[in-house]
């Protein structure tokens, strides 16, 4: 896809439970994304990131991408996606490879690099499982710890330690089937938190610790962030849907009512509420006349089941240990737009808590810049997206973290790949090769 300064445009959509995002964009000058277009629509063929009706799904996205391709002024033929689901698991495992011959160091190759990752990923896998992304965290040459590229240092003894994250096999080929039903092909497929994190998150945050809370409608992730790097990822099954349902539930309203009420005037802190109570008016619907509820009470009800999921994320995180291994926390989604949320999720955690925004893409609204496009908006922002130049990489690396500092775009640790349910690309080209056509 081109645009008509023939430029190369980029495509990436989020597909939710409740909402599909789409967006098209192309690299600036400076390798930033350059926002085209933004589209976006409710749909109901997918619940808890997997397609239940795939006729109702491929509509939605052959819908929204025609839209974009509408707006954009291109055709569009290939897509980035995200994917989530309460069944998409995480690990860390570690890897190693003998480099030296006899107890002799030599220099390390991309051929030793692939070796030692390849053994770092070799972990069982439940039947119908698969290995949607393998994250490099950290090398050790002859147990010295190092966090970059090992390439041409001498060495004995190399070893790895990779962020694994597996999903349902039918998850994966559905969501491809659902894309290739529309004549468009997956270009990557990511997992949610992986691409939020890396539009919404700075350098720092990554660097220092920090907790990433990306709540949908029907799920809740989580994800760690060590050292430049994701190192613990988990799903709640439960998501700001939910929020909705108890107010519908509790007042007796529709859905759809209780929806409007709790995204025009809905508080989950009563911190925040001044001492004069308004009421606010519930509008009339079947037969029944309009009412009104206390803003207090609404408070109440959002407030209750904002503090369960906060709760629920906080037991994942103690059992896991990287709780007290965080510094602050992030939160995104949709669910973090209702007033309140950074407060609560502040005390609870007993940690600096902030709604997240879009950072490092040009020409945004401020509403597109708000934490529920974090997610497709950091499909394109993945180091593989960069636009390829003719410098060394590491040339290219100086010169980013000198211009931008929190810039996540090209820094090293996504790795991201579509992997079908007989063989992956990781599989088919051998993991470093992989990083080595796309990082180098």
């Amino acid at each position: 896809m081109n645009t008509e300064n023939n430029q190369d445009v980029f495509v990436a959509i989020d597909l939710g439970s409740a909402t599909l995002k789409a967006v098209a964009a192309y690299y600036d000058e400076f390798q930033r994304p350059y926002k085209i277009a933004v589209c976006q629509r409710p749909t109901d063929g997918i619940r808890k990131g997997a397609v239940l009706n795939m006729e109702a799904t491929v509509n939605a996205i052959e819908d929204i991408l025609s839209q974009l391709e509408s707006e954009a002024g291109s055709e569009i033929h290939t897509v980035h996606v995200a994917f989530s689901s309460e069944h998409v698991e995480a690990q860390n495992s570690d890897g190693v490879a003998n480099v030296g011959l006899r107890g002799k160091a030599q220099s390390i190759t991309m051929n030793d690099v692939e070796k030692v990752m390849d053994s770092a990923q070799a972990v069982p896998l439940p039947e119908n499982r698969d290995i949607a992304a393998i994250i490099p965290l950290n090398y050790r040459i002859d147990n010295h710890l190092i966090t970059r590229d090992p390439l041409h240092i001498q060495a004995v003894r190399l070893e790895a330690r990779v962020h694994i994250i597996t999903a349902p096999g039918s998850l994966l080929v559905n969501l491809e089937q659902a894309i290739r039903n529309t004549g468009r092909q997956i270009q990557a497929l990511v997992f949610s938190p992986i691409a939020c994190a890396a539009a919404v998150l700075s350098k720092n945050e990554r660097t220092e610790g920090v907790i990433l809370i990306e709540m949908g409608a029907s799920t809740t992730k989580i994800a760690v962030y060590l050292e430049d790097h994701p190192h613990y990822n988990t799903v709640l099954p439960i998501g700001a849907s939910s929020l909705t349902k108890d107010l519908a539930e509790v007042e007796r309203i529709p859905f759809s009512i209780a929806e409007t009420l709790k995204v025009e005037h809905g508080v989950c802190y009563r911190g925040l509420l001044n001492q004069h109570i308004r009421q606010i008016p519930i509008p009339p619907f079947g037969g029944r006349g309009a009412e009104m509820i206390a803003e207090s009470k609404m408070c109440d009800i959002l407030q209750a089941r904002m503090t369960d999921i906060a709760q629920a994320t906080l037991r994942r995180l103690e059992v896991s240990g990287w709780l007290y291994k965080a510094k602050s926390v992030v939160i995104a989604g949709g669910g973090s737009q209702l007033p309140g949320v950074s407060e609560l999720f502040n005390r609870l955690f007993q940690m600096p808590a902030r709604t997240a925004y879009v950072m490092g893409v040009e020409n945004l609204t401020e509403e597109e810049s708000q934490a529920e496009f974090g997610t497709v908006w950091g499909l394109l922002k993945q180091p593989y997206m960069a636009p390829k130049v003719e410098v060394s990489s590491s040339q290219v690396q100086q010169t980013l973290d000198d211009v931008f500092p929190d810039d996540p775009l090209l820094k090293e640790g996504t790795l991201s790949t579509k992997k079908s349910k007989k063989e992956s690309i990781i599989k088919k080209k051998g993991t470093l090769s992989w990083i080595k056509d796309n990082f180098f």
